[in-house]
């Protein structure tokens, strides 16, 4: 008897997807009977939940003096171009981007009016970074930084005639200092960092949430050094199976690809082909999910996703590729209806919903067809 109840539990489920999918229905995850109880957007991803187990897998070739594009670190790696100065000359356009915001800002003339005290040392010395979740049910704020530290919150807000001068606390020694000094100059758009925030992020003695916070800032910097250094750090962290594999960082790595959604597909796509071999399904994931809503054709490790191992990866893959419209979608749609996986069967009968094909149309009609 329980299995008879079991086996119309799921042909009901089935036949609503099938229903949902013939109508044509493209926000399909806006369905909660549906959504996958594991899915989760690029950002909560980079959020993570354990420092220790991912910072465990950095070499120890990535320590806190490792200096950015070092034979040390990698010697193969050209060093990006930055500049010594902490900050650009004061006429430099396009500095910062407007607090995550697509358009680009003007560097404000205002450079810091007084000079920083043991005041703002104590404040810059706290590290306190968490991931800025938004409530659920909460309207989405794409114009938030990703990363906060409450203990900066009222800094954050001091009047800009009376903002200090960072400068010389971006040139400290000490790197919770340092790096929280170059986060303020970035948001309160004094300069561009781009050395020191990068520096930040290789350093394994910082707490990951503090290391993904500097990249976001480094990502907000529009000017070529900044672009070049998250090259470099994606090609030092981003590496699972290359020859830096032994410093791979996940959520860095994850970071890292979310820094370069700004960029030409064109440009971003060799990190997103290189994050399918990824050897954490998390990051795999993510990339999934980001190449299912730009506009650029599919790398061909997509298609090998969808005989993943994780039914979650499964999943995503047949999502993009259906997103795509991929010539052999309703081939790998209709395979999958046959997945062991309820999840993959589901995203498969969404598939085939979004592709709108004749074969797909007769396939879900079948569907609901059948008996039980």
């Amino acid at each position: 008897m329980d299995q008879q109840i079991a086996r119309r539990s799921l042909a009901s489920a089935h036949l609503a997807i099938a229903l949902i999918a013939l109508a044509g229905c493209r926000n399909f995850s806006d369905y909660a009977f549906w959504r996958p109880a594991h899915s989760a957007s690029s950002d909560a991803l980079a959020a993570g939940t354990d420092d220790a187990t991912n910072d465990s897998r950095e070499s120890k070739a990535g320590d806190g003096d490792a200096k950015i594009g070092s034979a040390a670190s990698d010697p193969d790696a050209k060093p990006p171009a930055t500049n010594a100065a902490a900050s650009p000359p004061a006429d430099a356009p396009g500095v910062v981007k407007a607090d995550g915001a697509a358009g680009v800002v003007q560097a404000d003339d205002n450079a810091g009016v007084v000079k920083a005290d043991d005041a703002t040392r104590a404040i810059l010395a706290k590290d306190a970074w968490t991931f800025n979740l938004t409530a659920p049910g909460a309207k989405a704020d794409k114009s938030r930084w990703r990363y906060r530290n409450p203990e900066l919150e009222e800094f954050l807000r001091t009047p800009p005639q009376e903002r200090p001068r960072l400068n010389e606390l971006v040139a400290t020694k000490l790197p919770v200092i340092s790096a929280n000094a170059a986060i303020v100059q970035v948001r309160w758009r004094q300069g561009a960092p781009v050395a020191p925030l990068a520096a930040a992020a290789s350093r394994s003695d910082l707490r990951m949430p503090l290391r993904q916070a500097a990249i976001e800032a480094l990502a907000a910097i529009d000017r070529p050094d900044a672009r070049q250094a998250i090259e470099f750090l994606l090609k030092r962290y981003g590496d699972g199976g290359g020859e830096n594999a032994a410093a791979y960082v996940p959520r860095l790595h994850t970071e890292l690809l979310i820094a370069i959604l700004a960029w030409p597909p064109s440009d971003a796509m060799p990190y997103w082909t290189a994050a399918l071999k990824s050897p954490d399904a998390q990051v795999r994931l993510s990339t999934l999910e980001v190449l299912a809503e730009i506009d650029a054709r599919l790398p061909a490790g997509v298609a090998r996703l969808r005989d993943d191992t994780d039914s979650r990866i499964r999943g995503a893959a047949l999502r993009a590729l259906a997103a795509h419209h991929d010539p052999q979608a309703f081939e790998y749609l209709r395979r999958a209806l046959d997945d062991f996986d309820l999840s993959v069967r589901q995203a498969a009968i969404a598939g085939l919903g979004e592709i709108k094909t004749p074969a797909s149309q007769t396939a879900l009609e079948k569907m609901l067809r059948q008996p039980g």
